[in-house]
């Protein structure tokens, strides 16, 4: 399970590199629906979760992870500190 952890925030930290030219992924990444969902408790998201972790295991916003990813060194070491905390809770 860490190794899926490992490579899911790599896959993340690739992505929000890429430059913005039309690219589907990262489009994928940020994209939200329009419209109105059922009453009731939100759907949990696969970015929903990202985010959750994110923000529970290390304080972190959306746009401070997307600002630290440009620096690959830095995004290497969250993507450490991330699989660590993980492997604490397991």
């Amino acid at each position: 399970m860490v190794e899926l952890a490992n490579r899911r925030w790599s896959w993340i930290g690739h992505v929000l590199r890429k430059p913005q030219n039309d690219d589907i992924t990262k489009e994928a990444l940020f994209w939200t629906p329009d419209g109105k969902r059922r009453r009731g408790r939100p759907w949990l998201t696969w970015r929903r979760s990202v985010e959750a972790e994110l923000n529970g295991r290390l304080g972190l916003t959306w746009s401070e992870a997307s600002r630290i990813a440009q620096d690959r060194e830095r995004w290497g070491d969250l993507v450490g500190a991330l699989c660590a905390t993980w492997r604490k809770e397991a």
